[in-house]
């Protein structure tokens, strides 16, 4: 039989439980300050999709909150791994490209309308928008199209955002002149 354990001196022997009954102190934590109105905002904005930081930017700022604290919402988000505009970027392309329907003049324009830097577009661009990835698209717009609608098929290449000599080499007699 093992001796049963006095308590120490001063305590009440309950483990978990102050001398007086009630629940032993906690060890002291940094309190945690409340979430901006700023930060829930932006939250709720990328909760959607991903955004650019551009957009987050542009959305907060017509919230009405202030330069100041809408930079230092950005950077938390960045931070925190919430807000990347390469990984926008690289979404952005990627699902333009599975549409079938853009071509990298299009995509350009919506990626610097979104705030994304000429450099980082540009990259991401050329890695995903390759001339045979784009050939591809358009080898799938003019299988879709009859013969007598190609002139129309490669006027709406154009419009969205395809090259002139792509569209004039893969869609061929179709190419209005």
């Amino acid at each position: 039989m093992t001796p049963k354990r006095e308590p120490f001196p001063g305590s009440s022997g309950t483990r978990g439980q102050a001398p007086h009954g009630g629940q032993a102190p906690k060890p002291a934590q940094e309190p945690v300050p409340p979430p901006s109105a700023c930060l829930g905002a932006a939250l709720r904005f990328l909760k959607v999709r991903l955004r650019s930081r551009g957009e987050v930017w542009r959305k907060l700022s017509q919230g009405g909150f202030s330069a100041p604290e809408i930079e230092k919402t950005i950077q938390v988000l960045e931070a925190q791994n919430l807000l990347d505009d390469a990984r926008f970027a690289r979404w952005w392309v990627e699902d333009r490209v599975l549409s079938g329907k853009y071509g990298p003049l299009k995509v350009r324009a919506e990626l610097e309308a979104k705030g994304i830097p000429g450099p980082l577009l540009g990259k991401t661009l050329s890695e995903i928008y390759t001339p045979e990835r784009q050939r591809e698209i358009l080898h799938g717009l003019a299988s879709k199209s009859r013969f007598e609608e190609l002139g129309s098929t490669a006027a709406k290449a154009l419009r969205n955002g395809f090259d002139e000599e792509m569209v004039a080499e893969i869609l061929g007699d179709g190419f209005p002149s």
